[in-house]
């Protein structure tokens, strides 16, 4: 058999197995950038890229445009339960348990947009709605 015709070398195995190693690491490293920063951009800028798509942003609860501090409040509370699960696991302590009922009132809280005044339960909390974008004062 010649070269090239079935039979590979160390070198095209070497350099086959490092491709697929850099493909895995970039894949890795890329997403545990992306993820965060995704979701960060709701602190950050008062959106998410769905919201963008559908033309809605937060706001303060009177319509006018609110900060990056109404913006992260409302993050942290709406994020409150994965925040604690996450400190709780790191701290193996009774955290993660404050987690997973802070998760089930944000979860439930989500239906109270459902009421008269529309905002879920950690907008009333962080003062701030969702609004169309064009509505932002």
């Amino acid at each position: 058999m010649g070269a090239g015709m079935g039979s590979a070398t160390g070198a095209e195995y070497g350099a086959a197995t490092g491709g697929l190693l850099g493909f895995f690491a970039g894949i890795t490293i890329g997403v545990t950038i992306a993820i965060p920063l995704y979701f960060l951009m709701e602190a950050f800028l008062g959106y998410t890229l769905g919201k963008l798509i559908l033309g809605i942003a937060i706001a303060k609860e009177d319509g006018t445009k609110g900060d990056i501090k109404d913006f992260f409040l409302r993050y942290a509370i709406k994020n409150s339960g994965t925040l604690l699960a996450l400190l709780g696991l790191l701290t193996l302590s009774f955290i993660g348990t404050l987690g997973t009922i802070a998760s089930l009132a944000i979860f439930v809280g989500c239906f109270f947009v459902l009421a008269d005044k529309k905002q879920s339960f950690h907008d009333m909390l962080s003062k701030t709605a969702v609004f169309k974008k064009e509505d932002i004062a």
